[in-house]
C-alpha cells in the first residue's frame, strides 16, 4: 500500500481524507511519502498532521505528520494478528555520561500488550524522522527498555512493532535536562542517580537482586520505608515519608553529605561533600502559604518560616502607616511622617516609611544560633530543645517556630528560648526567620532525643552511695563509688535543665575517679549519677 501526496490528493490545507480498503488476511507494508519532504506538516501549520490505519480490532498503524519525505511500516490483518491492546509509555531514566563529561537524558519505554508475541522493532523519531532499533529476542509484554543519550529538552516520538506485525500507538515525550541530577544512596550505601526511585515499591529493587546502571539496588530497610510495603511481611515503617515522595536526610547517604557546594549560592552548605544540584542563586525560598502574613508568591520552596502575627495593622489607604497586606485594622492608623528604610532594594525596606533614616540593610548578617536537645527532671516521655541565640545579626527581630506544633515566638535580642515538650524520638526542625526579610533565616538540623525511663520504685532511695568532693570546687572534683555497681553514667545539668556534661565511668566499689569540670562557668549545678539500680542527685557549686 503506497500513498503519494500531491495537490489533487488534498484539496486545501487542514483537510481530512478517509479511504476504505478491503484487505485479505495477511501481512502488508504501508509506505507514505511526500516529495516536498515535510510530510503532512510544515512550519506554517497550527498543528501537526497525522495518519492512521484502522482495522476491525483497532489501530493498526498510527503516526504524526512530521515523517519527512518517507515513512514505511509492516502490519498484519485477520488471522495473522495474535496480540492486542498494545500500550506504550515513556519516562525519563537516569542521566548518563556521553563520554565527554556531559550528562545526557535517557528514556525508559514501558511496553505491555495481550498475547505471546515478542517486540521486533522500536521506532524513535526526533523532528519526525524515525529510526528503527531491532530488538533482541526476549523483549515481551511488561518489558522496560532504556535508550540512552537523548538531547535535553527535546520532543521525541516512539512506537513499537510486534513479531506478528501489530503496531502500538504513537507516544510523544519531551525530555528534561540533567542540570539537577541528584545522587541517593540505598540501604547498602550504594550511590545511584535519583532515577532509581522509580523502582521504589514496584517489586524490582527489594533485596539487591536487580541492577540499576550496573549496580545492585536494595531498598529493603527502614530508611526507604521497606520498599513502601512491596515486600510481604516487611515492617510498616516509613520514618522519613519516602513512600509519600520525600527523601531521607542526606538522601540516604551516611558517609557523604549532600547539598549545595557552591559558595556563591544562597543555600551554600559548607559541610556538603557532594553537590546534589540543589544550589539556588535567586530568592526562591520563602513562605508558600497564601494565608500567611509573609507569603511570597515567587517562593518555590517553603522555608518553614510562615508567620501569622503581623497581619493586623492599618488598613486605611490614606493613612501614613497604611499596610496593604494587613487584613485586620488594629486601630493604629496615623497620619504623620514615618522614618525608616525607603530603599526598595534593601532587605529591610519599609514600604510605609515616608522619610529615610539611614537604617537600610543591604546584605543579611545571619544570627549565631545553637540548638540542643535535653530532658527535664521528672519527665521520661518528652524532651525539650534549647535555642541559644548568641548573635542576633542585622535583621532582627526573628520569628522562631518548629515543625511539630508550629508554636511561634518573637525574639529580637541575644538569649535563650526553651521549645517543647516534644514526644521522645519525634523529629523536629526549628526555624528562625527575619520579620524584616524572609531572605534571612536559619534552619536547624533534624532534632530528636529519647529521655531515659524513670522508675520511682527503683531510684527513690535516701541512701547515698556516691560522694563528690571538694564541694564547692574550682572545677576539678573527685567521684567516689560506695556502691556495688561498677558502671555509672554521670550527667551535669545547669539550673535551666540543660545537660552540660556527661560521661560513662567504670569504677570499682570503694575506688575514686577525678572529673574535670573546669570548662563550666561558675555557678550551681545539678549532678546525676545513674547505675542499673540507683539514681542519685547531688548539688555541686563551682567557684572561680
Amino acid at each position: 500500500i503506497v500513498y503519494a501526496f500531491d495537490e489533487t490528493f488534498f484539496s486545501e490545507a487542514y483537510s481530512m481524507v478517509n479511504q476504505t480498503l478491503c484487505l485479505s488476511d495477511g501481512c502488508y507494508t504501508f509506505t507514505i511519502y511526500d516529495s516536498a519532504g515535510d510530510g503532512l506538516s510544515d512550519a506554517s501549520c497550527d498543528f501537526e498532521g497525522y495518519f492512521t490505519i484502522l482495522g476491525e480490532d483497532g489501530v493498526l498503524i498510527e503516526g504524526g505528520g512530521n515523517f519527512g519525505a518517507l515513512f514505511t511500516q509492516e502490519f498484519c490483518v485477520g488471522s495473522g494478528v495474535s496480540c492486542s491492546n498494545l500500550t506504550l509509555s515513556a519516562s525519563q531514566a537516569a542521566c548518563y555520561d556521553n563520554g565527554e563529561g556531559m550528562l545526557m537524558p535517557s528514556v525508559e519505554l514501558t511496553i505491555d500488550y495481550d498475547g505471546e508475541c515478542e517486540v521486533s522493532t522500536i521506532y524513535i523519531a526526533e523532528n519526525g524522522e524515525f529510526t528503527a532499533f531491532e530488538q533482541e529476542p526476549g523483549v515481551t509484554a511488561e518489558s522496560v527498555v532504556t535508550f540512552f543519550n537523548f538531547q535535553p529538552n527535546t520532543t521525541y516520538q516512539f512506537f513499537y512493532v510486534l513479531s506478528d506485525g501489530s503496531v502500538s500507538s504513537l507516544v510523544t515525550y519531551t525530555t528534561g535536562d540533567c542540570d539537577n541530577e541528584i545522587t541517593i544512596c540505598d540501604c547498602e550505601g550504594t550511590s545511584h542517580s535519583i532515577g532509581v526511585m522509580a523502582w521504589l515499591g514496584d517489586g524490582f529493587a527489594d533485596v539487591g537482586e536487580y541492577d540499576w546502571v550496573g549496580q545492585p539496588v536494595n531498598f529493603n530497610c527502614a530508611t526507604w520505608g521497606y520498599d513502601c510495603g512491596d515486600i510481604a511481611g516487611a515492617p510498616s515503617l516509613d520514618i522519613y515519608g519516602v513512600c509519600s515522595g520525600n527523601l531521607p536526610p542526606n538522601n540516604g547517604c551516611i558517609e557523604e553529605v549532600l547539598g549545595c557546594t557552591d559558595p556563591t549560592a544562597l543555600n551554600y552548605n559548607p559541610d556538603a561533600t557532594i553537590n546534589n544540584g540543589s544550589c539556588v542563586y535567586s530568592t526562591q525560598f520563602g513562605c508558600t502559604d497564601p494565608e500567611a502574613c509573609n507569603y511570597s508568591a515567587t517562593a518555590q520552596f517553603d522555608n518553614g518560616g510562615c508567620e501569622y502575627i503581623t497581619c493586623a495593622g492599618c488598613t486605611d489607604p490614606t493613612a501614613t502607616n497604611y499596610n496593604p497586606s494587613a487584613t485586620i485594622d488594629n486601630g493604629t492608623c496615623f497620619y504623620e511622617v514615618i522614618f525608616g528604610c525607603t530603599d526598595p532594594t534593601a532587605i529591610n525596606y519599609n514600604p510605609v516609611a515616608t522619610e529615610d533614616d539611614g537604617s537600610c540593610i543591604e546584605d543579611c548578617d545571619l544570627p549565631t544560633v545553637e540548638f540542643e536537645e535535653h530532658c527535664v527532671e521528672g519527665e521520661d516521655e518528652t524532651y525539650m530543645v534549647t535555642v541559644v541565640v548568641s548573635s542576633i545579626g542585622n535583621a532582627g527581630p526573628y520569628i522562631v517556630t518548629n515543625t511539630f506544633d508550629q508554636t511561634q515566638y518573637s525574639i529580637g535580642f541575644n538569649g535563650t528560648i526553651e521549645l517543647g515538650p516534644f514526644p521522645n524520638n519525634e523529629d523536629v526542625i526549628v526555624t528562625m526567620v527575619s520579620v524584616l526579610s524572609n531572605q534571612c533565616f536559619v534552619v536547624s538540623p533534624i532534632l530528636s532525643y529519647e529521655c531515659p525511663e524513670i522508675n520511682p520504685g527503683v531510684f527513690d532511695s535516701e541512701e547515698q552511695y556516691f560522694a563528690l568532693y571538694p564541694n564547692p570546687t574550682n572545677g576539678i572534683v573527685t567521684l567516689k563509688n560506695g556502691s556495688a555497681s561498677n558502671r555509672m553514667n554521670v550527667r551535669v545539668l545547669s539550673q535551666t535543665g540543660q545537660v552540660v556534661f556527661t560521661e560513662l565511668v567504670i569504677l570499682s566499689e570503694g575506688a575514686s575517679r577525678m572529673l574535670d569540670l573546669s570548662g563550666l562557668a561558675a555557678g550551681t549545678y545539678h549532678v546525676e549519677v545513674l547505675t542499673s539500680d540507683t539514681l542519685e542527685h547531688h548539688q555541686l557549686i563551682i567557684q572561680k
